[in-house]
């Protein structure tokens, strides 16, 4: 199958790798054949969504084994174990693949049928098999190109993937996220620049501050406040790595009146402070 994809070669091998530390964004295509094992004791601090266009993959465990054929979607939490690949010399597993660190308001598109493993699985119809693949290849595509700004173009790929994957997820009648905590979260990225408080946002949704509370961590399985300090932490990453403007100036663009206090923060989450994050760039 001719998919445009830009092919990753790898050495049919098997490979026991680190957990990976510090990923925002990692995406690839290979079309391996023959005996081939990822192993990741540990998993990974991010993760991993690994779609199936042809062939069969094959997800070991001891209390769970899973094949993959084509329309098969996975999804590896962080800290869940990897071990996949192929067995057999005559076997054949064409997926693509990307590792990423979701925006807060993903969370819940990430809620999948779980297995005993920490797998997370879904056998996606016709029509989505489509609009996934086409998602994926295009969030490959632009993660390898020239595009400016290809990093934002290929996490609106990925964001309109997991929505397909959303749109048959069985545990979506089960259930579907508060439209209060929604509204929340929309109130906070359109106000990003000041003041944020839970009594704020709480009377903007008409709930009190500890239902709002309540339900965030229902829902999202955070509070609040680490909710705004990821949507400002992922919008100052934007900032600093595809704009040119002053630190100062992007720390009060997302909330903070103390650069130095911004910079903390942005160095505890990435890793780097602004400066040296983007001098890497």
């Amino acid at each position: 199958m001719d998919t445009g994809v830009k092919k990753m070669e790898y050495t049919a091998m098997t490979t026991i790798e680190p957990s990976i530390e510090k990923i925002g964004l990692r995406a690839g295509h290979f079309d391996e054949f023959g005996q081939f094992r990822t192993v990741r004791k540990n998993g990974t601090t991010d993760w991993l969504l690994i779609y199936t266009i042809s062939g069969n993959g094959h997800f070991f465990h001891p209390k769970h084994s899973l094949t993959t054929s084509h329309g098969d979607i996975i999804l590896l939490p962080p800290g869940t174990s990897h071990n996949y690949g192929l067995t057999t010399p005559d076997s054949h597993w064409e997926p693509i693949w990307i590792h990423f660190l979701p925006k807060s308001t993903w969370i819940p598109l990430l809620n999948w049928p779980e297995y005993p493993s920490g797998l997370r699985h879904l056998r996606l119809n016709d029509r989505n098999r489509k609009n996934v693949l086409q998602s994926m290849v295009d969030m490959n595509r632009y993660f390898h190109g020239i595009q400016k700004r290809k990093e934002l173009f290929a996490l609106n790929c990925l964001e309109k993937a997991l929505l397909w994957c959303d749109s048959q997820n069985p545990l979506m009648n089960l259930k579907s996220i508060d439209e209060r905590v929604e509204r929340a979260i929309h109130y906070v990225t359109d106000h990003l620049s000041e003041h944020l408080s839970i009594e704020i946002i709480s009377q903007k949704v008409g709930l009190s501050a500890s239902r709002l509370s309540h339900l965030c961590k229902e829902y999202l399985d955070k509070g609040l406040s680490q909710i705004i300090e990821e949507i400002r932490m992922e919008r100052a990453k934007d900032l600093v790595d595809l704009t040119s403007k002053p630190i100062g100036e992007i720390a009060t663009l997302t909330g903070f009146t103390d650069p130095f206090y911004f910079s903390k923060r942005f160095k505890k989450q990435f890793g780097d402070s602004p400066r040296d994050f983007r001098k890497k760039k």
